[in-house]
């Protein structure tokens, strides 16, 4: 009897059917930031503002509209101080914005849920962590990260992942 092979997603912010999959999608959500909640606009938002604990460079990661310029200014090629240490959380991180953002985004969320039980695949040649890399051999954290939000959470089962507002 032959395998079936199992259903793949690929997405990137480029392939506009899966383009909700993507980090630069945009879906705002209320996250912690230090000791501040933070409206970010987009999962990629947050990420790159984890890299610094420069106030200067946070702003200007956080105000963008467009998530490459989020990109850049948490690059070093933007001058931005990254904190040491940070390759290590960079997973941890990701999954952190994929709960914030798919818990105060239901309509995300569900169509998260819809993909099933497909595979989700980032295809990004130019990340060989969170996607595929050139050779199509890359980690794909990214799309791992959503399959286990994914499968871990249904609409209803989100208990104690919405998040906790302080109290006013």
């Amino acid at each position: 009897m032959k395998k079936s092979k199992e259903k793949e997603i690929r997405f990137n912010s480029q392939i506009p059917e899966y383009a909700f999959l993507s980090a630069f999608y945009p879906g705002p959500f209320i996250a912690p930031l230090g000791k501040a909640f933070v409206l970010f606009p987009n999962r990629e938002a947050y990420y790159q503002a984890h890299k610094t604990k420069d106030k200067v460079f946070r702003a200007k990661i956080v105000n963008q509209m467009d998530p490459r310029r989020s990109k850049y200014f948490g690059s070093a090629k933007s001058g931005c101080p990254i904190v040491e240490g940070f390759d290590p959380k960079r997973a941890d991180i990701m999954r952190e914005a994929i709960r914030y953002q798919m818990t105060q985004q239901p309509l995300l969320r569900r169509m998260l849920n819809l993909t099933n039980k497909a595979k989700l695949i980032e295809e990004a040649p130019w990340d060989d962590y969170f996607g595929t890399g050139r050779d199509g051999k890359g980690k794909n954290v990214h799309g791992k990260l959503l399959m286990e939000f994914r499968d871990k959470f249904t609409d209803s089962d989100l208990g104690p992942y919405l998040i906790d507002y302080p109290k006013v």
